[in-house]
């Protein structure tokens, strides 16, 4: 007579899950939030996990493991089945890539040792070069530290809608630029550290600083989706970030970085550009008093004494955030040579604004106060 012994399933607590896979309870609470696993529940409330939801944990910890966001795995994961060709076929990509990068800093290292034995001392571009490439950075916030730190910033500038779709990375949008999702990843990567190299050597009008400023526009339009009040609201929320120092020192971005780009956007005519044409009159003649603010404003930014006491108040908590990096910007183009009126518009009164270094179209109204309640600025056309 045969005997069959069966073992009993053995279910887990939090805390001993988290330990077991290395993961924190808040990051266990946080899957849970975004669906990738749903423990199960004692008579009394308590949550577990079971053997299906520590195979489910090991799924998404492997696939994070290769720099996939929450909201991707969920896309790959959904479902009882897993497309596990889908998720095979991906990790291929991520491992070939970082095979790639591997490569890349051994040849870079070798290539050093030669110089050494060769009695050549490195250069400081040597070096430069050589920590570059060797010097293995991950370019992704961390899940959790973006939920806790990161998510609540840009939550009070983007819709929850709008959040989620910046955030989703749509495969036609990889594929109009002949990327998978492990390609765009490490080409971000790329662009980021090529950028950070040319505004080391501070030359905003390099022909490599506006083929690096396409190629970080072009990756960026994967997640502004040609949207504008996405691209204002998620510009809003980076600055914001960039101002709080405990967040700033987490970013894979500066507050110099970015300057350097929209510097090199202004002073190589990449953004979109102005002309008097777009500014139909209403009414002929400007406010008499905003080509006075205007002048004001330019002083003031290149002083670094913004005065947001001019503005209303729901303006200048829309300017406050962003000040700093456009006050960089504005101080970088030399002095103000000149301010003319274009026309006016809707959105108020607009005036060409004439540096040294480039010319901008400043867009302002005025409200019966006199305070500003409607400001822009743009790269002014030909």
């Amino acid at each position: 007579m045969e005997t069959h012994v069966t073992t009993p399933i053995r279910f887990f607590s939090p805390v001993e899950t988290s330990r077991r896979l290395g993961v924190s309870v808040r990051a266990l609470r946080l899957y849970e939030r975004r669906g990738l696993v749903r423990p199960q529940r004692t008579e009394a409330g308590w949550r577990v996990y079971g053997p299906a939801e520590i195979a489910r944990l090991h799924q998404v910890l492997a696939l994070k493991s290769l720099g996939l966001s929450l909201a991707r795995i969920a896309e790959l994961t959904k479902g009882r089945e897993t497309d596990l060709d889908a998720v095979l076929a991906l990790q291929e990509q991520v491992l070939t890539t970082r095979k790639a990068d591997l490569e890349q800093a051994l040849f870079a290292l070798r290539k050093a040792r030669a110089r050494l034995a060769a009695d050549h001392a490195l250069s400081l571009d040597d070096l430069a070069t050589l920590s570059r490439e060797t010097t293995m950075r991950n370019p992704l916030i961390d899940d959790e530290t973006w939920e806790r730190d990161f998510a609540p910033v840009w939550r009070r500038h983007l819709t929850d809608a709008g959040y989620e779709k910046f955030f989703r990375i749509e495969p036609d949008a990889l594929a109009a630029l002949g990327m998978n999702e492990a390609q765009f990843r490490s080409a971000w990567k790329a662009v980021i550290e090529e950028t950070e190299r040319l505004c080391a050597a501070g030359d905003p009008k390099a022909p490599e600083a506006r083929a690096a400023v396409e190629r970080w526009v072009r990756l960026q339009e994967v997640y502004l989706k040609g949207d504008p009040e996405l691209m204002i609201a998620s510009m809003l929320a980076q600055y914001e970030t960039l101002s709080t120092p405990d967040l700033a020192e987490k970013m894979n971005v500066s507050r110099e970085l970015l300057a350097f780009v929209n510097e090199v956007i202004v002073l190589q005519g990449l953004g979109e550009r102005r002309q008097p044409q777009d500014f139909a009159p209403l009414g002929g003649a400007p406010d008499p008093r905003t080509e006075t603010v205007v002048r004001s404003a330019v002083a003031n930014l290149q002083a670094g004494a913004p005065k947001y006491e001019r503005m209303t108040p729901e303006l200048a908590a829309i300017a406050r955030p962003q000040t700093p990096m456009f006050q960089d910007l504005i101080q970088k183009l030399g002095p103000l040579r000149g301010v003319a009126f274009l026309g006016a518009s809707e959105a108020g009164d607009a005036y060409r604004v004439t540096f040294e270094q480039a010319v901008l179209i400043c867009t302002l109204r005025l409200n019966a106060e006199g305070l500003i309640d409607s400001l822009g600025w743009g790269a002014a056309g030909a």
